[in-house]
């Protein structure tokens, strides 16, 4: 008979007690869109790039483009639950064995990041850093080297407005 472990339960408790959006004191401090590589930067093999999306509704999308910006992605949509007052986990419910199930998600070293733990069963196993705002890819012109950069990293509508770095 398979039994739960202590900490699993812990995280459930707090996980239902602490559902969703509401009381998101210092939760909307998350809200808005994150990529997984800041503007300006180009490399051969930047093919794709990948955005995350918080909103206060409850929702975090994944998605993004490929083929250096030529096509876009279908979003993917997760849920996320409030941890702690300044804290979300986003749960991934089609992990499959092994995989990772949660990210927990804070703030960064400041209100232009967000910081990522990875986590399974429970268990931190490694941890990402996102620049907030969305950021798309652009085919560069061809250069006469044979080392040539591919694509490079711009903001799709702008760069974000800047962040209140004090909060509410």
């Amino acid at each position: 008979m398979p039994l739960i472990k202590p900490q699993h339960l812990l995280t459930m408790f707090g996980m239902l007690s602490a559902c969703g959006p509401e009381g998101a004191e210092k939760i909307d401090l998350l809200f808005g869109t994150y990529s997984d590589s800041p503007a300006g930067v180009s490399s051969q093999n930047s093919s794709f790039i990948v955005h995350y999306v918080i909103s206060p509704d409850g929702k975090f999308l994944i998605g993004g483009y490929y083929n250096c910006g030529a096509n876009k992605s279908e979003p993917k949509e997760y849920q996320w639950v409030r941890h702690d007052e300044t804290t979300i986990n986003v749960l991934f419910p089609d992990a499959g064995e092994g995989g990772v199930d949660t990210w927990r998600i804070s703030r960064g070293d400041d209100c232009n990041q967000i910081r990522v733990e990875l986590r399974r069963e429970g268990e931190t196993v490694g941890e990402a850093r996102y620049p907030r705002g969305e950021v798309c890819l652009e085919v560069l012109p061809p250069c006469p080297g044979t080392q040539c950069d591919a694509c490079g990293t711009v903001w799709c509508d702008g760069p974000p407005p800047p962040c209140d770095e004090a909060g509410p």
